[in-house]
């Protein structure tokens, strides 16, 4: 009886650990996001040549969290998708441990303060199995998902805040003013807001508020990317779902009407917004579109020279030097060859296609697993033609997507589903069994 009783209170804090260090993450981000980039270099400690940030902190503690419950239980996944994808998480940030930071530190003599900071965003995927072994054993898909919205909707009050009272924040590009109320890299947790707000939420009122909301998010931040980005990701709902509900429909209709409300209310908004969505798909636009262009050819010839190369241990992204413009590509696959060579892009682009894969196999019996996928898709899509892919802003969105993802996979091929996990029925399905189909 004292045993058990001492392994249910050890369960207890654990739980309790689990979430307060989710919750940390996802505040993290929306701070981060807010208050970019002034909030993730505050130090917290430093030791010796290595400053510890607030995101090294918790990344340090959702790591022990997850080898002290290893120590307890041996992790077993009866998946094979699933596993897959956790070697390959370990692989890939293996990699960067026993491989990356020894050569940059003891053949390239770079400092371990630098080296560590070159692989801070890179050593965030050991969040996969933190959030998928210890957060959802401890905590519902719903709960993070809502602590997430939560954060979401208190980035967008702060970005009605600055538009209200700061003013319309953006910049001059060639004769366009560009409206950017907030950091570009913001649109992914809108999009978050946006995607789990409208096929996630059960009340038909409460999902067209959060995907109203996300939406404007979007808007005010008003990204090329993320338009497009919301694209490919209604486009990936369609043929995960096999076709439209009428909430997509309906939420379609009231972004388009609350659409001409704000242009109306705002020409600001409507110019820029307008001037985006006409210019998103054509490269040659303006020049910071043709830019992502040449810093894609420049960087693959720098591949092609370097193939095993790492920014961490050369500093360097081009055979040619650009100066003060010597920034990285706007494009995660090939910023990903040209920063960490063709050995961890390989198991960075293995990981990602394995839970692509997952998720369309759980498209049928996991609404969750839909979901999330179609989230990924819009993570995905925003960080072609961005430098978001691996920054510490957002790379907990990237592992809460990939460990939900997995996570549905699991529960769908157990007994049952929790609410949330559980599939969708068509409208003729739901027709035919006597259930009141989606809103």
């Amino acid at each position: 009886m004292l045993a058990r009783d001492c392994a249910s209170q050890k369960g207890l804090r654990v739980k309790h650990i689990a979430y307060a260090l989710v919750a940390s993450l996802i505040a993290f981000t929306a701070l981060a996001m807010a208050v970019n980039p002034e909030f993730k270099q505050i130090v917290v400690v430093s030791l010796g040549p290595l400053p510890i940030s607030i995101f090294d902190t918790l990344l340090v503690l959702a790591t022990a969290a997850f080898f002290y419950y290893v120590s307890l239980h041996v992790p077993t996944d009866p998946a094979p998708g699933n596993r897959a994808a956790l070697r390959l998480t370990g692989a890939y940030v293996l990699y960067q441990v026993v491989v990356v930071l020894p050569v940059a530190v003891l053949l390239y003599d770079v400092g371990p303060g630098r080296a560590y900071g070159g692989l801070t965003a890179r050593l965030g995927l050991l969040l996969v199995p933190f959030f998928y072994f210890v957060g959802l054993r401890h905590m519902k898909p719903e709960k993070m998902i809502a602590l997430a919205n939560a954060a979401a909707l208190g980035l967008l009050l702060y970005a009605l805040y600055r538009y209200a009272f700061v003013g319309a924040v953006g910049s001059w590009d060639g004769g366009v003013y560009r409206l950017r109320v907030l950091w570009g890299g913001s649109t992914l947790l809108f999009g978050w807001l946006a995607i789990t707000g409208i096929f996630l939420e059960k009340s038909a009122p409460r999902a067209y508020a959060l995907g109203m909301a996300g939406l404007l998010g979007i808007v005010l931040v008003n990204h090329r990317s993320g338009y497009l980005a919301m694209g490919l990701a209604f486009a990936a709902y369609v043929l995960l779902s096999r076709g439209i509900t009428r909430r997509v429909v309906a939420v379609a209709v009231a972004a388009l009407v609350g659409g001409i409300l704000v242009a109306s209310v705002s020409p600001t908004i409507k110019e820029s917004a307008a001037y985006s969505l006409t210019t998103m798909v054509n490269a040659r636009s303006d020049a910071n579109a043709w830019d992502r262009v040449e810093r894609s050819q420049l960087a693959w010839d720098y591949v092609r020279v370097h193939p095993l190369g790492d920014y961490v241990w050369t500093g360097k992204y081009y055979l040619v030097n650009l100066g003060k413009e010597g920034f990285e590509p706007h494009n995660f696959v090939i910023g990903a060859l040209d920063k960490q060579g063709w050995v961890s892009a390989g198991l960075l682009f293995a990981l990602i296609a394995v839970v692509l894969w997952v998720g369309w196999t759980t498209r049928r019996r996991s609404r969750l697993g839909r979901v999330m996928t179609m989230y990924l898709v819009f993570y995905l899509g925003f960080c072609l033609f961005n430098t978001n892919f691996d920054t510490t802003e957002n790379v907990a969105l990237f592992a809460l997507a990939v460990a939900m993802i997995l996570h549905a996979n699991r529960i769908s091929g157990e007994d049952g589903e929790a609410a949330i996990g559980a599939p969708a029925p068509s409208v003729a399905a739901g027709a035919r069994a006597g259930e009141r189909p989606e809103a």
